[in-house]
């Protein structure tokens, strides 16, 4: 089963596709109402290029793999500091 995340304000517009979707039974559908979350894309692939298209997609930052924890634990810092 997939899971897909709907965002969305309007009790009614969650009631009714949220129920759509799950009677076709291939999706879990997890809502919330509010979409203001901070992306941090993670990949291997460190290409030229990557990091702009993650950022382009709507990411607030791209990272490479493997982790660096204690850099990846700054740029959640950083990041979350300006969505308070």
């Amino acid at each position: 089963m997939t899971k897909v995340l709907y965002v969305e304000d309007n009790d009614d517009n969650v009631f009714m596709l949220k129920m759509r979707l799950e009677l076709l039974g291939d999706f879990e559908v997890l809502t919330a109402e509010d979409g203001d979350i901070p992306i941090i894309a993670l990949s291997a692939h460190a290409l030229a290029g990557e990091r702009e298209k993650a950022l382009a997609a709507g990411c607030n930052e791209f990272d490479t793999k493997p982790i660096e924890f204690d850099r990846l634990v700054a740029t959640l810092r950083r990041i979350l500091a300006g969505h308070k």
